[in-house]
């Protein structure tokens, strides 16, 4: 077997009530996954001696580890928090210490156990937060991926790697997502991703030209 095939580690889904099944991920996996990653960092501003707070679930290690990557490789540092409301200290305290450029994955939980993101970093924030805080952009987890937004704001959408992934709506207009190559360690076909959302294609007016995901219902 190749290197680059072995198992990385297990993922899980981000589905209907992000409760979706295990997944295989491989090394080539992750670095296919931290190429797209790196984009999605600079679009948000993120460059060496920044820091990143990154807001996530150890079930997300596999769609969050390629960004924490992607971060040391900018030459910025990166911390972690739990999504959960009894962990929010931990975020509010890193924001207020390490003044990030960006905090990715904010949650309606860990919003209950904040009064406020005092200072003025990247927001990037999960559907059930996203109205609660002004000027913030998508932290989207969609399956295996996320899709991330940019500067030019929440109503761009955002962005899934056109490179890894394919994405369509249904009937429904629930977004489904599907391998973009064979390769991937675990085969993907149209897995229901419970997001509700039109799909943007064309260059984005932070310069990336990927598809991008824009939310009808949060």
């Amino acid at each position: 077997m190749s290197t680059t095939r072995q198992l990385w580690g297990i993922g899980r889904l981000a589905g209907d009530a992000g409760n979706g099944p295990p997944y295989r991920v491989s090394g080539d996996d992750v670095r296919k996954d931290f190429k797209a990653a790196i984009a999605a960092l600079q679009s948000l501003g993120v460059g060496a001696g920044d820091h990143v707070l990154f807001v996530s679930m150890l079930s997300e290690a596999a769609q969050v580890g390629p960004f924490e990557l992607a971060a040391s490789r900018l030459g910025a540092r990166y911390s972690s928090a739990d999504a959960q409301q009894f962990d929010a200290h931990r975020t509010a305290t890193l924001v207020r210490r390490v003044r990030p450029k960006a905090v990715l994955g904010v949650n309606a939980a860990v919003l209950a156990g904040l009064d406020e993101i005092e200072v003025d970093p990247a927001v990037g924030a999960r559907p059930d937060a996203i109205d609660r805080i002004p000027g913030a952009t998508w932290w989207l987890p969609v399956g295996p991926a996320v899709a991330v937004g940019c500067t030019a704001g929440r109503a761009a959408g955002g962005h899934v790697d056109a490179g890894e992934w394919r994405i369509e709506t249904d009937r429904e207009g629930q977004v489904r997502i599907s391998n973009a190559r064979p390769e991937r360690a675990t085969a993907l076909d149209r897995w229901p991703t419970g997001i509700l959302a039109s799909i943007a294609a064309g260059p984005c007016g932070c310069g990336r030209d990927d598809p991008r995901l824009v939310v009808t219902t949060t």
